[in-house]
């Protein structure tokens, strides 16, 4: 799945909200392409409305049910 322009801006300013290892595991989770349209996303942000911010967040924490466990869990111990 291609993500838009407005996906690009929304994941930019999501990896903006995350410490610098969740959102390595993040962009590590999308095609290299879209990993680096949403790296240069986050040099051209510029300043965000904190409400957008919230927005963002809570659109995230809501879709997260149906992704896998974040952060994942380790392996079972061999």
């Amino acid at each position: 799945m291609r993500l838009s322009s407005q996906g690009i801006r929304k994941a930019a300013i999501l990896i903006t909200a995350l410490d610098r290892h969740a959102a390595d595991r993040l962009l590590e989770g999308m095609r290299p392409e879209e990993a680096q349209r949403v790296r240069d996303a986050v040099f051209e942000l510029g300043e965000v409305d904190p409400a957008e911010r919230r927005r963002v967040i809570d659109e995230f924490l809501r879709c997260r049910p149906t992704l896998p466990s974040w952060p994942p869990s380790p392996p079972p111990p061999a």
